[in-house]
């Protein structure tokens, strides 16, 4: 048990930083509530919040526990008792000292990761390396460690660096955004406006000990940072008055008071910070110009790596308070707890950005998401570093091979085009200007000087060799263009405007995709050279608003798709772009495992993958299905429709399985068929639309049960536009677009009069919509977990046999899904070779075609090696019902290994072979 997690973080993050506030100005009677002693009512009450399961009694001898922490002393030298310390005494148990980096002991990184997703890590490595460097009389001038740290371990670390590849990684959502985004708030506190965070229905982090706004307290950190940097650097800068008395006028107020106080004074405290950035402030190249970024990133901290340099001045700034501190500096002392509540209030933010909430879902991640960069403004060097730092950070130390750069494309082409050109041109000459990545020690003499040269001033100045090894860069990243799941804006709608609207399912989304997929078309037509960064295609988002019969058309029409006229051969400008490979986020988040499989199979069936595409997450096809449905009481909540869709796709799947041992629990599922059939489909006569067929109450669907096979083989059209059956321009297949609207497939039966009546009734008849729509609360039972189960084992080796890889994200499923435990994630029920020598443990799993990823690393506050890191130590503490281990450690690095190379084998990209060990 990490006995000092919670206690770090009820001290570090969950405080009311107004309350330290107050007490300091001798505002509030709290009067040990500082840096140097703890409140125990409200500790106490702080940690029982966090953990439910701690006891008052727990609690009171945690708080006893904690106070000892506070002291620190070193070869007879007592420090001074503060919260501070606690930060030594832990990282010490965490962290070891490598001089220029930092690293986690590879033991203890579990205990690691759930700390520090709550508190940001520089938290921990400014103060370990401040006090360590003061034991030792270093001053120290690097601020350059890994943006994420890694683990000590060395061997996994050799493994690794023979090459893997990303082949889940959404290009925005890898950035250390919240680092950018807090160096762009505390150097422009109007940029605190550009993200609303607050009202209750934005708020993603629960204020366990008050209620704070975001917008004003990013003002007064803003302004505490200015009073800390000033108290440090007084010699450069005396001026210090008049922010102290601003600080103190805005803690005396309170309410509306307090929030018009902060508008009030904030010109005064963005010119107290201009005029710092102006005095202290480093210059950087952005655009041909010198800008200062930070005036905490001053001259005499040495910046030579591009992966941290935005934010170096951050942690400069943490590590001189710091050093402060532990020197007890007298003067600083005095405001040392202005920086514990800057502490504390930097922590409420990045909860804000950084995911770390325990709610399950994808709708929580996609809140987190969302606001990636809503506090970055435009055309600043800060937006603009957000791709490239995305790349950059991960191969900084790490021998990644191949990138998968996800994006959202337009409905432009040329807004493609410039979308990718820009792009590349932003990663490919922040990657070059770096002096230390795997990418240029591939070719390039790191001891050899090199100016660094904005993308405009490299075009006219640089060598022609130069250009040509920044070109090369891009040959170690492509793209994939995601399009978004979008809610379909006419559902649920009354059964009356159903009726009037006469519109199919995502008829909007339809629309738009057919713009996505005819750009991209024709960027590959006319400018295959930018076409040819594009290798694949994928949609993501939230699963639950769009399933995959919506995409079928776009898929189809862009997989297929060969170019005309092949320019690039003919102009002997390189090889032929190839066709398009797919992915698609299918099965991360569900209502009901059935849903996530079906969901699954639908994915496969009506986008036809194949070979060399692949599915993102896909967690249905290992989930622990009584597990899964145990947390849910076994009742989950869909609407009617979703229901019927599932029983009978279930039903089919038993019977096309060959599943035995299953006549008695088809029966009873044909129960619940003809249940919902009946209540969706049947007797509403008089609500039908008729489209196009010339007698409605001919229909022979609403007159009574259809078979469930006929049920099904309806099913089976979904993946095809609906205007292909009521339109005869549509069906006479004069562009290729309309060629792509039906899936061709011997065993679909597509001029069947019920068959198609079924169909057509699903997308546009008022009453099966406006009864589908209807939720009910449907309860698992027994029978109906045996039946998933095996369904699930049998699509397990379809998907195999297909050849479709699956892009396992282990921190990402953690904290979306439900299982939160890297030793439970369905990687491990979906592939096992070499984690057992037992014949019938192999045998029992389908061996799937798996990677380790990162999804949004930014988001996720992640790394490639990490998360293999984190999958290996949870393995390795697995242990068994006797409390044996449950897998061998040298048959884990065999089992990750493996893992590592069906990565390389995953990417869309042909290997270069000589570039790993693999």
């Amino acid at each position: 048990m990490d006995i000092l997690k919670t206690p770090l973080i009820a001290i570090f993050k969950e405080q009311d930083p107004y309350r330290i506030l107050e007490n300091y100005f001798k505002f509030d009677d709290f009067k040990d509530n500082n840096y140097t002693t703890l409140n125990h009512n409200v500790f106490k009450d702080l940690c029982q919040q966090i953990e439910a399961q701690y006891s008052k009694d727990d609690v009171e001898n945690l708080y006893y526990i904690v106070k000892d922490n506070m002291q620190k002393e070193v070869q007879g030298h007592d420090f001074n008792k503060s919260v501070f310390n606690l930060l030594i005494n832990y990282s010490e148990k965490m962290l070891e000292n490598q001089g220029n980096n930092v690293k986690c002991r590879y033991k203890d990184l579990l205990k690691w990761r759930m700390v520090v997703l709550k508190l940001d890590q520089d938290l921990f490595i400014t103060s370990f390396l401040a006090f360590k460097d003061l034991l030792i009389h270093v001053e120290r001038e690097y601020f350059d460690w890994d943006t994420i740290i890694k683990s000590n371990n060395i061997r996994l670390h050799n493994m690794l660096s023979k090459g893997m590849a990303e082949n889940h990684f959404h290009l925005k959502g890898s950035a250390p955004n919240f680092k950018l985004s807090w160096v762009s708030l505390m150097n422009d506190i109007n940029n605190r406006k550009l993200c609303k965070l607050d009202g209750k229905s934005n708020r993603l982090e629960k204020d366990l000990e008050g209620t704070i706004i975001i917008e004003d307290y990013i003002a007064i950190a803003a302004l505490i940072r200015a009073i800390l940097f000033i108290e440090i650097n007084k010699e450069g800068y005396s001026s210090q008055r008049k922010t102290m008395d601003i600080l103190k006028s805005i803690i005396s107020s309170m309410g509306d008071e307090n929030k018009e106080l902060i508008s009030f004074y904030s010109s005064d405290i963005q010119t107290e910070i201009k005029t710092l950035k102006f005095i202290f402030g480093s210059d950087l190249r952005y655009k041909n110009n010198n800008v200062k970024v930070d005036y905490a990133l001053t001259n005499d901290i040495k910046t030579q790596d591009e992966a941290t340099i935005l934010f170096q001045g951050e942690r400069a700034f943490m590590y001189k308070c710091f050093q402060k501190i532990y020197k007890g500096d007298k003067e600083f002392m005095e405001k040392a707890d202005l920086f514990y509540a800057y502490i504390i209030i930097k922590n409420k933010v990045r909860g804000e950005l950084i995911q770390q909430n325990n709610r399950v879902g994808f709708a929580n991640f996609a809140d987190y998401h969302d606001r990636k960069t809503g506090y970055l403004k435009k055309n600043t060097i800060l937006k603009d570093a957000v791709e490239p730092l995305a790349i950059l950070t991960s191969i900084k130390n790490q021998n990644i091979l191949s990138i998968e750069a996800r994006v959202i494309p337009s409905e432009s082409k040329q807004e493609n085009i410039n979308l990718i050109k820009n792009t590349d041109k932003l990663i490919c000459n922040k990657i070059y200007n770096d002096r230390d990545n795997f990418w240029r020690k591939e070719y390039e003499d790191l001891n050899k000087p090199k100016k660094e040269y904005s993308i405009s001033e490299r075009e006219i100045f640089a060598s022609e060799e130069e250009k040509k090894e920044v070109k090369k860069l891009i040959d170690n990243y492509f793209y994939v263009f995601h399009f978004p799941k979008i809610k379909d804006p006419l559902e649920r709608k009354t059964e009356e405007e159903f009726y009037f609207l006469n519109r199919c399912r995502h008829y909007k989304s339809r629309k738009q995709l057919k713009k996505f997929g005819t750009a991209i078309y024709k960027m590959r037509e006319e400018n295959q050279e930018i076409a040819s960064r594009v290798l694949g295609i994928d949609a993501c988002s939230n699963e639950m608003y769009t399933r995959p019969e919506v995409y079928g058309q776009v898929f189809r029409f862009l997989k297929g798709h060969l170019a005309i006229n092949d320019y690039q051969r003919q102009f002997g400008k390189g090889k032929s772009i190839s066709k398009l490979r797919a992915t698609y986020h299918v099965g991360e988040d569900f209502l009901d495992v059935i849903d996530g499989l079906r969901a699954i199979d639908e994915a496969k069936t009506f986008l036809n993958l194949t070979h060399g595409d692949r599915l993102g997450h896909a967690i249905a096809l290992g989930i622990d299905v009584e597990g899964w449905y145990r947390k849910k009481s076994f009742r989950i909540y869909l609407s009617k429709q979703e229901i019927l869709d599932n029983v009978a796709w279930l039903i089919m799947k038993i019977k096309s399985f060959n599943i035995q041992k299953c006549s008695d629990i088809i029966d009873k599922l044909m129960a619940i068929y003809n249940k919902y059939y009946i209540e969706i489909y049947t007797n509403k006569r008089e609500g039908i639309f008729s489209y196009n067929i010339k007698e409605s109450n001919t229909l022979e669907t609403d007159k009574t049960v259809i078979p469930v096979d006929t049920y099904m083989e309806a099913w089976k059209l979904r993946g095809d536009n609906p205007e292909y059956y009521i339109d005869k321009t549509v069906q006479l297949g004069i562009s290729y677009w309309d060629r792509c609207a039906q899936r061709k497939s011997d065993n679909i039966i597509g001029d069947n009069k019920v068959i198609v009546e079924l169909y057509m009734r699903y997308h546009y008849d008022a009453k099966v919509k406006a009864n589908g729509y209807k939720n009910a609360v449907f309860k698992i039972e027994p029978y109906m977990i045996y039946a998933i189960k095996e369904v699930q084992k049998c699509m397990q080796v379809s998907i195999r046999e297909c050849g479709i890889g699956i892009e396992c994200n282990p921190s990402s499923n953690v904290l979306i899904s439900n299982f939160k435990r890297y030793d439970k994630h369905p990687i491990l029920n979906m592939y096992n070779l070499g984690l057992t020598i037992d014949e019938n443990k192999a045998e029992k799993l389908p061996q799937m075609f798996v990677s380790i990823n990162t999804d949004d690393q930014g988001v996720f506050d992640t790394l490639l090696e990490n998360e293999y890191a984190l999958m290996g130590i949870a393995l390795e503490k697995a242990k068994d019902k006797d409390g044996n281990p449950l897998y061998n450690q040298s048959m884990i690095y065999d089992w990750l290994d493996r893992v590592r190379g069906m990565g390389l084998e995953q990417s869309f990209r042909i290997m270069n072979n000589s570039k790993s060990r693999y």
